[in-house]
This record gives C-alpha cells, sequence and structure tokens, in this order.
C-alpha cells in the first residue's frame, strides 16, 4: 500500500474525498470509456505517464471483493445508463471476432485536492461476466489469471508400477 494512501485515510481532512475513476478498454471498442463515479461534473486527472485524461460522470456503484493487495482482489461495477454504450460496444467485439480477448478495467484513485497523481492504482483487473438488464450494465472484474500451467509430476501406475499395492 502506497504512503500517500495511508496518509490520505489517516491524516486527510474529512473534507478531502477519494475520486474513483475506471477505465474501460478493449483493442475492438471505439473507445476507451473513462468513467468517474462520485464527481457530477466530470474530472480531468493526470495519469502515472504525466498524461492527462477526462473522465465523465456516470451513475455507477462499485463493490470491492478482497482487499487491494490480493491476487483475488476483484471489483463488481453496476452501470446505469452506460448500459446501452457497453452492449454496442460488444457489437462491435462480436462484429470483429474479438471474444478471445476480454475487456480490460482499470481502476485509480485520487485525493480531490490533488489530481496530479493517483494515489492508488492503476489496478488492471480484467473483465470475466458482463450482464445487461433493463437498468444497465453490471461486470465482475478479477486480477489477470497468471498461473497458467500446472506445477509437480502426475505419478501414475503406468509410469511407477511400483505404486501398486501388494496383495
Amino acid at each position: 500500500m502506497s504512503r500517500d494512501y495511508t496518509k490520505f485515510f489517516l491524516n486527510s481532512k474529512s473534507s478531502i474525498v477519494l475520486i474513483e475513476c475506471i477505465e474501460l478498454s478493449h483493442p475492438d471498442f471505439s473507445q476507451t470509456h473513462r468513467v468517474v463515479r462520485n464527481v457530477t461534473a466530470g474530472v480531468t486527472v493526470t495519469h502515472e505517464n504525466s498524461i492527462a485524461y477526462t473522465y465523465v460522470y456516470y451513475p455507477l456503484k462499485i463493490t470491492k471483493n478482497g482487499s487491494i493487495g490480493d491476487l483475488d482482489y476483484g471489483l463488481q461495477v453496476e452501470f446505469g445508463d452506460l448500459g446501452g454504450n457497453l452492449q454496442l460496444e460488444l457489437d462491435l467485439v462480436a462484429a470483429n471476432s474479438g471474444f478471445n480477448t476480454k475487456p480490460v478495467c482499470v481502476m485509480r484513485g485520487y485525493r480531490s485536492d490533488d489530481l496530479s497523481k493517483p494515489i492508488h492504482g492503476p489496478l488492471t483487473l480484467e473483465i470475466n461476466e458482463l450482464a445487461f438488464n433493463k437498468d444497465g450494465a453490471q461486470f465482475d472484474a478479477v486480477a489477470p489469471y497468471q498461473n497458467q500451467s500446472s506445477t509437480g509430476r502426475v505419478y501414475t501406475l503406468n509410469q511407477f508400477p511400483m505404486l501398486r499395492g501388494f496383495l
């Protein structure tokens, strides 16, 4: 956990709030969607690469699963009116046969009094499940699965006949 993040929660004034920014991208999306949850006028922030980006407000609910330092960390995000835009983006992914690549959700947190650098993030997560309903869209984003291979050796009776019990 970064020193800025700890300092924010332990030493900041109550008037300073955490601004949660989410970036949604996929190679086949028409654009990268940058949304902010708790600034209705939108916000322009500077990423860790020193480039400024504008985030627009969308009504959404973020539920965090686990703690930020875990490999099991994830988010459940429920969108209001962005659901229609996400449906159009998924239609583009389907038209380009791009479902082999998962959409990416990047989350950053900023102090409301200092938008020059994130106090936590970027947290890069993969969107595993995406669902739509009459109210909008909902997705689960989890840490990318890193361990693609098994470790160890499988012992079978064909390879090691001496493992068979005595009669």
